[in-house]
């Protein structure tokens, strides 16, 4: 496993978190993982039709790899079942962090953030 930095140098190693949204009865919403969690939050708010329903969130300790926060997300989601979650734990075997990544570049060269998984 690969040590997390925080620090901003090029050769940074990148970290994830999980995060979980939660609503004014403190039912759990959405739990999804990125590493930019505050970002992905502000995205959810700025954009989700359920939006207004968030109040809360929660951003778990660092996680070194990609791999171990989508397992940590697969098994967050299939244990805690989220709300708003579309599909719990099946569109997990579709996302990689190749896609992510050209996700990543397309959205960046149309001026755009990445579209959800």
């Amino acid at each position: 496993m690969r040590p997390c930095s925080h620090r901003f140098t090029v050769a940074a190693t990148r970290c994830y978190h999980l995060y979980r949204l939660y609503d004014a009865e403190d039912r759990l919403l959405y739990i999804g993982f990125s590493n930019s969690a505050h970002g992905r939050i502000r995205k959810h708010v700025a954009e989700k039709p359920w939006a207004g329903e968030i109040v809360r969130a929660e951003i778990s300790e660092p996680i070194a790899t990609y791999e171990q926060a989508q397992e940590a997300e697969s098994i967050a989601i299939d244990t805690e079942n989220p709300l708003r979650n579309m599909a719990p734990g099946v569109w997990l075997g579709t996302r990689s962090y190749e896609n992510d990544r050209k996700r990543a570049r397309t959205s960046r060269t149309m001026g755009k953030e990445s579209p959800e998984p």
